[in-house]
C-alpha cells in the first residue's frame, strides 16, 4: 500500500477546526482523487487520540495509524532537535 503526504494550506495549520473543514471541501471537491480511508491524529490536553474513517480491512487501518503515529514522533524529534 503507497501512501502521498498530502500538503495543507499553511495559512490555517494553527486552526485546526479551520484545517479540517478546507481538508473535508478539498475530498468533497474530488481535489484528492477517491479517498477511501483517512486517518486522524490528534494531540490534545497531553494525550495522543486516533481514529479512522473510510472503508478498509482492520490491518490496513492500523498500519494508516502507526504511520500516522510515527510521523508525529519522528516530527517532534525533528522539531525538539532544531
Amino acid at each position: 500500500m503507497a501512501a502521498d503526504v498530502v500538503p495543507l494550506p499553511t495559512a490555517v495549520l494553527r486552526d485546526v477546526p479551520a484545517m479540517l473543514r478546507e481538508w473535508a471541501d478539498a475530498i468533497e471537491a474530488g481535489e484528492h482523487g477517491e479517498v477511501r480511508r483517512c486517518a486522524l491524529v490528534l494531540d490534545a490536553d497531553g494525550r495522543i487520540k486516533v481514529a479512522t474513517a473510510g472503508e478498509g480491512e482492520p490491518a490496513a487501518e492500523l498500519h494508516l495509524l502507526l504511520c500516522m503515529g510515527a510521523s508525529v514522533v519522528l516530527g517532534r524529534l525533528v522539531k525538539e532537535r532544531t
